[in-house]
């Protein structure tokens, strides 16, 4: 699955965190990350996300994994790292 991450929070206007959660299915989520339904590609995501400048955010590949491989813990309590490309 991908997950968006934001690069830098001064930067980040809240109104596209809004826009992402209106265009995409959210899996999860924590400060800083959308993970986004394992059904959304890369692609996709991309295409909708023009308008936000690209050195505002960077897309990374994720997987759930056990809490003893934790990177990323979501709100929900899953966690996730990236995988390995």
């Amino acid at each position: 699955m991908n997950g968006l991450m934001i690069k830098n929070d001064i930067y980040w206007h809240p109104r596209w965190s809004s826009e992402i959660g209106q265009r995409f299915p959210i899996k999860d989520s924590t400060k800083g990350l959308f993970i986004f339904d394992a059904t959304v590609s890369r692609e996709e995501i991309l295409a909708r996300l023009h308008g936000i400048p690209s050195d505002s955010f960077t897309l990374i590949e994720l997987e759930e994994v056990p809490e003893k491989d934790c990177e990323f813990m979501g709100d929900s309590g899953v966690c996730y790292r990236r995988t390995l490309q």
